[in-house]
C-alpha cells in the first residue's frame, strides 16, 4: 500500500479548470495595471450577439455571457440581458453559469449560496458527451480558444493525451497571451510530463513580467523541477508596488511564500502566506493548509478551509477525522479529475484507515482514467481488489507494472502486495519471501513509514497461519506507527470502523 496522505512537497502548480469554472472562482478578474488581450476574434462576438438574439436560450446565453466576461464587454445590454436570462432560469442550468451571470451583472455573490468550488461529473459518458458538443461548437467556430481548451480538459479527463494536447495547441495559436489559456496550458503540459515546454509557454509570453497569476506559475513550475525561477525579482517588485494584496496577488504571494519556505526563511513565508490569505484564491488556501503543519502555524480557520477540498482533505486528516476526510478528497478529485493526487490520497485513506476498498477502489479507477501508469495508484488499486476478494483482476493489474523502472521504494512497495496475492491463493511460503525481501528494502532505505505498513499488512495476512508471528509484526508496526506519527495507521490497528462509504 502506498502513503501519499502527507506527501512532503506542494507547489503553487495552477489549477486546471473549464473556462465556466474558472469564471466563477474569480480566476479571470481584471488586472489594473494591465488589460487581457482578448483571445475572441471580433467576428465570432459579433456572431454570439447574432445567436442570441436569433435564439434567446440558456446555450447561447452562456456562450455570450462566456465571452462578454472575457472581454470585459458589460455595459453591452445584449450581454446584460443574457447574463439576467440565465439567472431567472437558474433551476435550469448549472450553478456555475449563474454564478458567472451574476458576476457580469454586479450581484453580490454572497446572495448566491455557492460556498464550494465546482465539482466535475466523472461519468465516462458524460464526458464522452461534453467532448461530442465541444467537437462541434470548435467546428461551427474555429476561432474560440475557450472551447479548444475546454477540449483538451475533457480529453485529459479520459487519459486521451495526443488529442488534449493537440486541442491545447489550437487554443494556445488562438490566444498565446491569454491568462486562462497559459495557465491551462501549463497544468496540461506539467501533467504530461513537459515541464520544460510549460515553462517556455510562460516565460515567453507577452504578460509573462507583469500578470501575477503568469509569475506565479513560472516560479512554482521551475521550483517543481529545481530550476531558478526567472521571475522572482519581478514578482518582489509587484509585490512592492501593491497598494493592497488582492485576489489576483494572491498566488503570487503564496508561490513567493513556498520559495522562501525551501530556502528556510520561516518568518518571511510566515508573512506571505498570510497575506495571500487577504482575499484567497483556492489553490492558495491549500498551500496554506499544507505549510501550516511544516511551519508549525495555524493560518486559517475551518470556515476558510472550507474553500479548497484539497485544504478541507488535510485538515480534516491532520484531525484524525478520516472518515470526513475521505469524503472532502472525493469532493478533490472531482474538483481536479485529471490529477493523480487526490486520488492516490483517497485510496489510501479509505483503504488504510477505514478498511472501505470499495471506494478506494471508485478512487483508483477515476484516477487511472487520466493517469494510466502512474504506479501509486496502481498498486493501490492492486491492493484494495486483492482485499475485495478480486483476485484474478489484482493480478491484471500488478502485471501492467513494470518493474525494470521503479525506484526502490516502489519496488519494495510492489514486492510487498505481490506477498499479499501470494497468501491470497493460499502460497504461504512464497508469500512470506515476498513480505520479507519487502521489508527489509525499506529497512535498507531507512523508510520506516512504508516498513510500518508493510509490517502491519503481513501480520493480517499471516492470521490464522501463525499467529503467534502475526502478533509480532503487528506489536513491531504499532511501535513503529506511534513513533512516526501514523495516526491513521495506529485508527485501523486499535479502532473499530465506521461503515463504508461507498463512494462513486
Amino acid at each position: 500500500m502506498t502513503n501519499a496522505a502527507e506527501y512532503k512537497t506542494r507547489l503553487l502548480i495552477p489549477r486546471w479548470l473549464t473556462f465556466d469554472v474558472a469564471s466563477s472562482l474569480g480566476e479571470l478578474r481584471d488586472i489594473s495595471t494591465q488589460k487581457e488581450p482578448s483571445i475572441y476574434n471580433p467576428r465570432t462576438y459579433a456572431s454570439n450577439q447574432i445567436q442570441w438574439q436569433n435564439n434567446k436560450s440558456i446555450p447561447f446565453a452562456v456562450e455570450l455571457v462566456s465571452a462578454g466576461l472575457l472581454i470585459n464587454d458589460f455595459a453591452n445590454p445584449l450581454v446584460i440581458e443574457a447574463a439576467n436570462f440565465i439567472l431567472k432560469n437558474r433551476n435550469k442550468t448549472s450553478h456555475v453559469a449563474a454564478e458567472m451571470a451574476a458576476r457580469a451583472i454586479g450581484a453580490s455573490e454572497n446572495n448566491l449560496e455557492f460556498s464550494e468550488p465546482f465539482q466535475y461529473i466523472v461519468d465516462n459518458e458524460a464526458i464522452r458527451g461534453k467532448i461530442a458538443a465541444l467537437k462541434h461548437k470548435c467546428r461551427e467556430y474555429s476561432a474560440n480558444a475557450i472551447s479548444w481548451s475546454d477540449l483538451s480538459f475533457y480529453y485529459s479527463m479520459l487519459g486521451q493525451k495526443e488529442q488534449a494536447k493537440k486541442a491545447m495547441t489550437v487554443a494556445l495559436s488562438i490566444g498565446p497571451d491569454n491568462r486562462f489559456i497559459l495557465r491551462s496550458a501549463a497544468r496540461l503540459f506539467n501533467h504530461y510530463g513537459q515541464p520544460d515546454f510549460a515553462l517556455k509557454l510562460l516565460r515567453s509570453t507577452n504578460i509573462s513580467k507583469s500578470d501575477p497569476w503568469i509569475i506565479a506559475s513560472e516560479i512554482s513550475i521551475s521550483e517543481s523541477i529545481k530550476k531558478t525561477s526567472k521571475r522572482t525579482n519581478e514578482a518582489k517588485k509587484l509585490i512592492d508596488s501593491l497598494e493592497k494584496f488582492d485576489f489576483n496577488s494572491s498566488e503570487l504571494l503564496s508561490s513567493l511564500g513556498t520559495l522562501e519556505f525551501s530556502h528556510g526563511a520561516i518568518k518571511k513565508c510566515k508573512k506571505l502566506i498570510r497575506s495571500s490569505l487577504i482575499s484567497p484564491t483556492e489553490n492558495s488556501i491549500a498551500q496554506a493548509e499544507w505549510l501550516s503543519g511544516k511551519v508549525g502555524t495555524k493560518f486559517q480557520t475551518a470556515e476558510l478551509a472550507s474553500g479548497s477540498f484539497e485544504a478541507q482533505t488535510l485538515n480534516l486528516f491532520n484531525n484524525k477525522q478520516y472518515f470526513e476526510a475521505v469524503k472532502a478528497c472525493n469532493k478533490w478529485l472531482r474538483f481536479q479529475p485529471f490529477s493523480s493526487m487526490p486520488a492516490i490520497n483517497g485510496s489510501y485513506l479509505a483503504s488504510v484507515a477505514l478498511e472501505d476498498y470499495k471506494s478506494a477502489i471508485n478512487f483508483c479507477e477515476v484516477g487511472l482514467q487520466s493517469s494510466p501508469n502512474e504506479f501509486m495508484l496502481l498498486n493501490n488499486y492492486a491492493f484494495a481488489l486483492l482485499n475485495d476478494n478480486r483476485l484474478e483482476d489484482a493480478e491484471v493489474v500488478l502485471n501492467r507494472t513494470d518493474v525494470s523502472d521503479l525506484d526502490d521504494r516502489s519496488f519494495n512497495t510492489h514486492t510487498a502486495t505481490m506477498g499479499l496475492l501470494k497468501y491470497k491463493h493460499g502460497q504461504i511460503e512464497e508469500a512470506r519471501d515476498l513480505y520479507a525481501q519487502s521489508t527489509e528494502g525499506f529497512i535498507d532505505s531507512k523508510n520506516k513509514k512504508a516498513l510500518a505498513i508493510a509490517l502491519a499488512f503481513w501480520a493480517e495476512a499471516e492470521k490464522g497461519s501463525d499467529d503467534e508471528f502475526s502478533q509480532a509484526l503487528f506489536s513491531k508496526a504499532r511501535e513503529l506507527a506511534t513513533k512516526e506519527k501514523m495516526y491513521e495507521l495506529l485508527y485501523r490497528l486499535d479502532k473499530s470502523k465506521p461503515e463504508f462509504l461507498g463512494l462513486k
